[in-house]
């Protein structure tokens, strides 16, 4: 650094080289300080790489095994944290399911339903499902032998033909009387 500074400067001067020597001095004391230090030790290393600084060299090795030896550290707690986020999610899900009385394929319902109708309450969905099983699902009534019969009639006839569209609701009227008659006497 002194070789620079004589180079650019005229030599011989004494008020050079009295801002040499504070200069000098300034930096001396700035590198003793430990806030400023390393900050000194940077510039000068940034000044003319080459030179050796065993303080900065020390700290980015340091720096770069340390973050080495913690990355699969920080992956494996990372993961270790997803599993436990899940396992307490699952744990929750189960005690709620135990405290609703529901098993295990209610309760998948109950989740399916919420997520079709938009219910975000858990204990709101729950009402919902269990309204909805005491309503129950419509189905058609089985249709009598009989039954069959007198449509099968009916589409053989001629919609226009009174007399035997009559003819074939009395029939029909009959044989209903006579299915209810033999009921009442079985029972």
């Amino acid at each position: 650094m002194s070789e620079t500074a004589t180079e650019t400067a005229p030599a011989g001067t004494d008020d050079f080289q009295q801002q040499l020597l504070s200069v000098g001095t300034l930096m001396h004391k700035l590198s003793r300080d430990p806030k400023h230090r390393k900050e000194v030790l940077r510039l000068l290393k940034a000044a003319d790489p080459s030179i050796p600084m065993p303080e900065l060299d020390l700290e980015e090795t340091a720096a770069a095994k340390a973050d080495e030896k913690v990355a699969p550290l920080a992956e494996q707690l990372k993961g270790v944290l997803t599993e436990f986020s899940k396992l307490k999610t699952d744990i929750a899900r189960e005690r709620w399911r135990q405290e609703t009385g529901l098993d295990e394929d209610e309760l998948v319902e109950v989740e399916t339903l919420a997520k079709e109708v938009g219910i975000t309450k858990a204990e709101t969905a729950v009402d919902y499902w269990r309204n909805k099983q005491l309503l129950g699902t419509p189905r058609g009534s089985r249709r009598n032998r009989t039954a069959d019969q007198y449509l099968t009639e009916l589409s053989k006839i001629n919609p226009r033909n009174q007399a035997a569209l009559k003819g074939a609701a009395f029939q029909q009227a009959d044989r209903v009387l006579k299915e209810m008659r033999g009921r009442r006497m079985a029972g």
